[in-house]
């Protein structure tokens, strides 16, 4: 079954409805079964699921019954690029986490860690012998565009299929592959879509550039807390940046999934398909915004050498002095600096600043769901000390 959305916010509001009233069949698909699973009562979908994302940098959820932390999902993403596999800094967003370690230290299945630090075939490893995917795919397809070898490996015998029975953290997200083709896009044309200001013919010889499309394969996916929670951003941030390190556009995010569930015990369409609760992109002020052809989501990477150096940086200084670095890379400094110090005040209860800093944010999609995100908060808090 294959559903192609332009986003993430649209992608929701579809699969929720549809988990809800059982209805794949107006779109080819099969009823969903109930059935037991190791976290509860579970609704899964009886074949493998395709998503397409056509515009895959509109990655942040709006829906604000469903609360999706977004402070989490921005940190973890970076905390993937560069490589980390600890629970601690995870930890500091999401107190929790650590019941999906197996020794409160290092997670078993860190996807990030994996794509960095691939071991060799014979097992015999160190830190200084083990191979960074990312660098390899990123050199491969600058030589080869053509190419449709540039697969990202995450899964592996060692730490996956031998640990099947023991393990907490197994790899959901097997492999990644990664093709380059070129179409009728330019610049100012997002998904062959022109825009009023440059209205290409997306099909002229002279509207063509090269996008990077990418495909996930999933052996299981959580739909609410993976598929369209963190998944959805660490992997179109993943994709992104390879696209600003090979010197291609995004193109399309494809999610290839063999179980598609959701939890009934996590699984709330009644709140989250109420229209008074809901942000559709679609209707509301900043979401008529976000679809006009001149709207650009803000780039990851600018300088990808200044980017791999100064990311690495932001991810171990992320919350005491996350204000007081001062970095070249734009996103780091006018977008992630602002969101992990807004958590920071959060985090202290100094909730007037927390504001101050989140409304700061360059970003106008991450902005939002930052500020937002404390607003609910602090008007629980408010409505707590009323009662």
């Amino acid at each position: 079954m294959h559903l192609k959305y332009r986003n993430v916010n649209e992608a929701f509001r579809d699969l929720v409805e549809m988990f809800c009233n059982r209805t794949f069949s107006r779109v080819g698909g099969p009823d969903t079964v109930a059935t037991s699973s190791r976290n509860g009562p579970v609704l899964y979908i009886q074949e493998p699921v395709t998503i397409t994302y056509t515009h895959p940098r509109e990655r942040v959820l709006f829906n604000e019954a469903r609360d999706a932390n977004p402070f989490f999902h921005l940190y973890e993403s970076l905390w993937m690029l560069v490589g980390r596999n600890d629970v601690a800094p995870l930890q500091y967003y999401v107190s929790t986490i650590d019941q999906f370690s197996d020794d409160g230290v290092t997670f078993n299945g860190a996807y990030g860690w994996r794509w960095r630090h691939s071991r060799p075939g014979d097992g015999r490893y160190t830190m200084s012998n083990m191979t960074d995917q990312l660098k390899l795919i990123i050199e491969h397809l600058k030589a080869k565009p053509n190419s449709r070898r540039a697969v990202l490996h995450m899964s592996n015998v060692e730490d996956d299929l031998l640990k099947m029975d023991t393990t907490k953290d197994q790899c959901c997200n097997l492999v990644v592959t990664f093709l380059i083709r070129e179409e009728g896009h330019c610049g100012y044309c997002y998904d062959g879509e022109p825009s009023e200001r440059n209205p290409h013919d997306p099909d002229s010889a002279g509207c063509k550039t090269k996008h990077l499309d990418m495909t996930v394969f999933n052996r299981s996916n959580d739909m609410i807390w993976g598929m369209l929670g963190a998944n959805v951003v660490h992997f179109s941030m993943l994709q992104e940046y390879m696209a600003a390190c090979i010197g291609v556009e995004v193109g399309h995010y494809h999610q290839i999934t063999n179980n598609l569930h959701v939890y009934e015990w996590n699984f709330k369409p009644e709140e989250w398909l109420d229209p008074t609760d809901d942000f559709d992109y679609r209707t509301a002020e900043f979401g008529e915004y976000l679809v006009t052809s001149n709207w650009k989501p803000f780039p990851l990477v600018q300088d990808p050498a200044t980017f791999d150096r100064e990311v690495v940086e932001f991810v171990e200084r992320h919350s005491e002095d996350a204000l007081t670095a001062n970095y070249k890379e734009p996103f780091l400094q006018k977008v992630a600096q602002p969101v992990c110090g807004a958590y920071h005040h959060y985090k202290r209860k100094n909730y007037g600043f927390a504001l101050l800093v989140a409304d700061t944010i360059a970003s106008d999609d991450w902005r939002i769901a930052c500020v937002n995100w404390l607003k609910r908060r602090m008007e629980k808090r408010h409505a707590k000390a009323s009662d």
